[in-house]
């Protein structure tokens, strides 16, 4: 599944750079995942799934575009994602395994800990003792400030050594 961060603060830039690298991944991942791509939103809820191919997902892409308006922060939609991702698991442990890649150029809202969200649905995953192949998240940078490069650099070498989780 790709989170895409459709939010383009006066630019289109960064949007076409996101497009590009939506392109890229997702000419692997139809290949790979037989059930197809799902494709999420953070400020705009359209939500497309089961998309089998590139021109699909770019389709699917294009017809939503970037927003110039903040309308949702990266925590609270990771945080619905996660949670109905883990509870589905937690009643189902049969569950298919969730790559969720979130493709952002990271100028969301500068205080959004969305950090605190991720650690909380990997202590559930813990708890339940999910393998940890069952859920990935990964966070493709596109045209970052260097702020935001660190802050994600901190997230994967830091976060889960703090928390003591997957």
């Amino acid at each position: 599944m790709f989170l895409i961060d459709d939010y383009v603060d006066n630019s289109e830039a960064p949007w076409s750079k996101i497009r590009r690298s939506v392109s890229k991944l997702a000419s692997i991942a139809t290949i790979w995942d037989q059930d197809g791509v799902d494709l999420a939103f953070i400020n705009n809820q359209q939500y497309f799934s089961c998309l089998g191919t590139t021109a699909d997902v770019l389709s699917a892409l294009d017809s939503v575009g970037p927003s110039d308006e903040l309308q949702c922060s990266l925590k609270r939609k990771l945080d619905e994602m996660l949670s109905d991702y883990v509870n589905r698991y937690k009643d189902d442990h049969f569950t298919k395994p969730l790559n969720l890649i979130v493709i952002t150029s990271g100028d969301f809202q500068q205080h959004d800990e969305f950090e605190e969200t991720v650690m909380q649905w990997a202590k559930e995953l813990d708890a339940m003792y999910a393998p940890k192949s069952q859920l990935g998240l990964q966070f493709v940078l596109v045209g970052c400030k260097e702020g935001n490069v660190r802050r994600f650099w901190n997230l994967d070498e830091k976060m889960w050594k703090l928390y003591g989780v997957r």
